[in-house]
């Protein structure tokens, strides 16, 4: 049945060329549809390569306060704040992390086109312990 419809279609082919191009951008449109699905799909089975299970994040802001204005004291302050978090007996790990997080949505980037080619990177700033925090697996460097 389809196969003669078909064949009727094509033994018109001028008096249908709107229909054919009807079906052709609709094959067209279904095939993005499919392929996008699929990407998705295939980027959330992806592994993120480093550990959300059981990590909490905590934003603090210093700003408004008047010893964010000494940079030693402000230190002193994160050190002894970091401290009394690991000493709680429910935190296995504490890190700090700067004002962009991985699953927080933001990114904090800087480009660079010192030797004819543009080199972007992409930035988290973070303490030693972030490593075991996070999970990750330092490939070289420190």
């Amino acid at each position: 049945m389809i196969r003669h419809t078909i064949k009727l279609l094509w033994n018109k082919k001028r008096s249908n060329f709107l229909l054919f191009l009807e079906i052709f951008f609709a094959f067209i449109i279904l095939f993005a549809v499919f392929t996008i699905v699929f990407r998705f799909v295939r980027q959330y089975n992806t592994p993120l390569g480093f550990e959300t299970e059981q990590v909490w994040v905590a934003h603090f802001n210093f700003e408004n306060l008047e010893i964010a204005r000494d940079t030693v004291a402000l230190l002193d302050m994160k050190q002894r704040l970091k401290k009394e978090v690991d000493a709680m007996p429910e935190v296995e790990r504490a890190s700090f992390i700067g004002f962009v997080s991985p699953m927080s949505g933001g990114t904090w980037q800087t480009t660079n086109d010192d030797n004819g080619f543009e080199l972007m990177t992409t930035m988290h700033w973070v303490d030693e312990d972030y490593l075991e925090v996070a999970g990750l697996r330092l490939v070289r460097g420190r």
